[in-house]
């Protein structure tokens, strides 16, 4: 009821999932009091953090302009974004305190396969992406342990779900890291270090991860396997379709 929290891995990786560089996927917009994660091509991150916190002047404001802020980056950024091996694709998920709403998080999707240009609020639990066997796994695993968000531990279901994600994909690694945003301000902590090597596969040290989640009963919206974005919202969820980071070469969040 009182914070958003997006937890995000640290690796950049190319087509063969190897470890490019290690850097964060979230990045604070303290003016606003919120946080953006991208996913995408690496320089997409600080150009679309750039575009977007230059643009904002409240969090209501952000969201209202968000779609014509980000189309103005990527007309500006295409030639750059273009470097990556799928293309100027990726996704934005931003939370914070909205001022009419308390906290608040949703996705926008510069994909054309995935609904582009579409605001996609975050319901109390978000994964991003999402895929047919992840969103098994999810449903399987997180129905029924808790009745509300405001149970979970941030840090404690953060890694746990980045681990599983590890083991089940091989795309997590180099860090874990937990932003936190209430009315307060914003706190970020590294949760976890990989040992991850530059120019290694992810996770090919990875030893069988044997941990387990209680399954969640609160409203959960699958949308992935970089990242998970745990809102806390104080209003009822709007219409579900969302986002934290896609398979770019190299990684965005």
């Amino acid at each position: 009821k009182h914070a958003v929290h997006l937890i995000s891995d640290g690796a950049a990786y190319d087509e063969g999932q190897r470890l490019v560089s290690a850097g964060p996927k979230v990045f604070a917009l303290p003016h606003i009091n919120a946080a953006i994660g991208v996913r995408g091509p690496t320089v997409a991150l600080p150009l679309l953090t750039h575009f977007v916190g230059h643009a904002a002047s409240s969090f209501d404001s952000l969201k209202a302009n968000i779609v014509g802020i980000l189309k103005n980056a990527l007309a500006l950024c295409e030639t750059a974004l273009n470097r990556g091996c799928l293309g100027p694709h990726f996704e934005v998920v931003i939370g914070g305190i909205s001022e009419s709403l308390g906290p608040n998080a949703y996705v926008v999707s510069g994909c054309e396969h995935q609904g582009a240009w579409s605001i996609t609020d975050v319901p109390e639990i978000g994964f991003l992406p999402s895929t047919p066997q992840t969103a098994a796994f999810y449903a399987h695993n997180l129905l029924g342990k808790f009745s509300s968000s405001d149970d979970i531990d941030p840090a404690t279901f953060g890694i746990e779900v980045l681990e599983i994600q590890r083991s089940a994909t091989s795309r997590i690694g180099s860090f874990a890291q937990l932003t936190s945003i209430s009315a307060l301000g914003i706190e970020t902590k590294i949760l976890r270090r990989w040992s991850d090597e530059i120019g290694c596969p992810l996770g090919a040290r990875l030893m069988s991860h044997s941990g387990v989640i209680g399954a969640l009963s609160v409203n959960s919206l699958s949308i992935g396997d970089n990242a998970v974005t745990v809102p806390a919202i104080s209003t009822s969820a709007g219409p579900t379709t969302g986002t934290s980071s896609p398979s770019y070469s190299p990684e965005g969040a």
